[in-house]
Order: structure tokens, then C-alpha cells, then sequence
């Protein structure tokens, strides 16, 4: 095998911050043993969640926290989202402009109203097929409609 010296000096070349895009480190950590004590004792690899979609319901067809610059919590809003894990607080159906049908709305908040303006933001510059509505809880939280 390669002294170590030259493995290390190659990997260098890797990005460090392990994603959608950027998984090849942590492959490499996956050949033997060796490379794996080598990766962990001279690098820090910062993992990224992602996940794939159904890119007719969202169109997109993933999301990554790296990638799309979004945090954890608004990551999982999203997923969330996918889930259909927002219920209906109120049961009722509303008038939905922007797909001219009925649609359940459903809840989504957050903890401050930052945090909800720059979830929307994510979502309008992505393109994604989730649409707002009304805010409620003092602008924490809004209703969400999904085609």
C-alpha cells in the first residue's frame, strides 16, 4: 500500500463536508481499515441530511441541507411536510388560488417569525409546490397548502 503520507496528501483534495454532491470521502472511508483509521484520525467529516422526492408531488427531486443551504429544522418541516404529518387543526377546507381547488389546509409553525419568513423564502427560490396561506400564532406559523 501507498505510505501514508501520500494517502493523506490525495485526500486532501476531498471535500470534508459529506453530502448529496460530495460523498466520495466517505466512501473512501468504507474500503478497509485502513483508510477508515486514516480518514478518522486526520479529517473531520461534517455529514449533511438529504433526501430524495417524488418530483411530481414537490417538483424537485432532492433536497440537501448543504447543497440548498437550509438548516435541520426547516429540513424536517419539509419532510414533514412530505409525510402529511401537518394535520388539519381545524378540519375545514379552504379555497385553494393557487390550484382553483379545494384543498385541506394544513398548519405548519416555527419558533419565531425569522425562522418562518426565511422557511418561505427557501421554498419560493427552490421552486417547491408547497404554497402559503393565512399566518397565524402571531407570525410563527401559517397555513400550507400542497398540490
Amino acid at each position: 500500500m501507498l505510505n501514508q503520507d501520500i494517502i493523506i496528501n490525495i485526500l486532501c483534495f476531498f471535500n470534508v463536508k459529506i453530502c448529496c454532491k460530495n460523498k466520495e470521502l466517505n466512501e473512501l472511508n468504507k474500503v478497509n481499515k485502513e483508510f477508515n483509521e486514516i480518514i478518522k484520525s486526520n479529517f473531520k467529516l461534517k455529514y449533511f441530511k438529504w433526501k430524495k422526492f417524488n418530483n411530481q408531488k414537490f417538483n424537485i427531486n432532492l433536497i440537501c441541507c448543504n447543497c440548498d443551504n437550509i438548516n435541520d429544522s426547516q429540513f424536517n418541516a419539509i419532510k414533514d411536510i412530505d409525510k402529511n404529518r401537518y394535520n388539519n387543526k381545524y378540519n375545514t377546507k379552504e379555497y385553494d388560488v393557487f390550484t382553483k381547488n379545494l384543498k385541506n389546509a394544513k398548519f405548519i409553525h416555527f419558533n419565531n417569525n425569522l425562522e418562518l419568513t426565511q422557511f418561505i423564502n427557501i421554498i419560493q427560490k427552490k421552486r417547491i409546490k408547497i404554497y402559503f396561506g393565512d399566518e397565524c400564532c402571531g407570525g410563527k406559523g401559517c397555513k400550507i397548502y400542497t398540490s
